[in-house]
C-alpha cells in the first residue's frame, strides 16, 4: 500500500485552502466603479442601516427599462428607507461600456447612483453569498444588517419591494 507522507498531505492542504481563501476574497470584495471610474466595493455599500437594492441591469436589455422605472418609483416612494444603487454590466461590452451605459442612464432619466460594472465581478460578489446571477434585469435586496434577503430576476414592481420589506421587518 502506497502511503502519502503527512508533509505532503498538510502543504496539500494548506495550498487548497489558501486558493479558496483568495477566491472568496476576491468574490466577495470585488471593485467595480462609479460612473467617473472611482473603485467602488459592492460589500461596502451594504449593512449600513438602511435596506440596500441593487438594480442590475444592461443597456440593451429589453426589461431593463421597465425594473428602471419601478426602481426610481421605489426611490421616490420608500428612499428615507432604501439605498438605491444601479449596477450596469455594459462593462461586458468594454471601452464603449460606459458610453452605452450613460446613454441609458440619461434616456431614462436615471439619477440614482449607478456603478459600471461586468456581469463576473457581480456573480462574484454574489458568490460570497452562495449565489448566482441569472440575468438583467435582477434585484438584490439586503436588509440594514448586511443580509441577503432576495433576489429577483426580471423587473418588479416598487409596492412588491415595500412588501417584501415591511414583511420582512414585521417578523
Amino acid at each position: 500500500m502506497n502511503k502519502t507522507p503527512k508533509k505532503q498531505i498538510s502543504s496539500t492542504i494548506i495550498a487548497l485552502l489558501t486558493g479558496l481563501l483568495l477566491f472568496a476574497t476576491a468574490g466577495s470584495a470585488m471593485a467595480i466603479t462609479d460612473m467617473n471610474g472611482n473603485n467602488k466595493q459592492l460589500q461596502n455599500m451594504i449593512g449600513n442601516g438602511k435596506w440596500t437594492v441593487f438594480e442590475i441591469w444592461a443597456s440593451d436589455c429589453p426589461a431593463c427599462p421597465d425594473a428602471v422605472f419601478y426602481m426610481k418609483n421605489l426611490k421616490k416612494r420608500y428612499g428615507h428607507k432604501v439605498e438605491l444603487i444601479g449596477v450596469s454590466v455594459d462593462g461586458d461590452h468594454g471601452d464603449k461600456g460606459k458610453a452605452m451605459a450613460t446613454a441609458f442612464m440619461k434616456k431614462h432619466q436615471i439619477t440614482f447612483p449607478t456603478l459600471l460594472g461586468r456581469t463576473v465581478e457581480v456573480d462574484n460578489f454574489l458568490y460570497g453569498f452562495e449565489e448566482d446571477l441569472y440575468g438583467t434585469p435582477s434585484l438584490l435586496l439586503f436588509n440594514p444588517k448586511g443580509e441577503l434577503r432576495g433576489i429577483e430576476v426580471g423587473a418588479i414592481i416598487s409596492q412588491d419591494v415595500i412588501d417584501f420589506i415591511e414583511q420582512d421587518e414585521a417578523k
